[in-house]
């Protein structure tokens, strides 16, 4: 497990050839940037060879908000 600490730097990740990758992102809403700046980081990690999956909470926010308001199972079945 990683924590990019900024999702800009998602993308610079140095997978081992064919690792699956599993981005935890933020909701942080369907115009955000940061939502871009996700998809762009699974291309570039798929171009590199891994295998990329992103997940993110069903409604606006962190799987921290997630994890508060709901608890660890709500996380588990998103």
């Amino acid at each position: 497990i990683l924590c990019s600490l900024g999702v800009s730097n998602i993308g610079n990740y140095e997978a081992s050839k064919g690792e699956r990758v599993l981005i935890c992102a933020d909701n942080d809403g369907e115009f955000a940037v940061s939502a871009k700046v996700v998809l762009e980081a699974r291309s570039k990690l798929e171009d590199k060879g891994e295998v990329v999956r992103i997940v993110m909470p069903e409604q606006e926010g962190d799987y921290n908000d997630v994890l508060k308001e709901k608890g660890r199972e709500a996380i588990r079945e998103q």
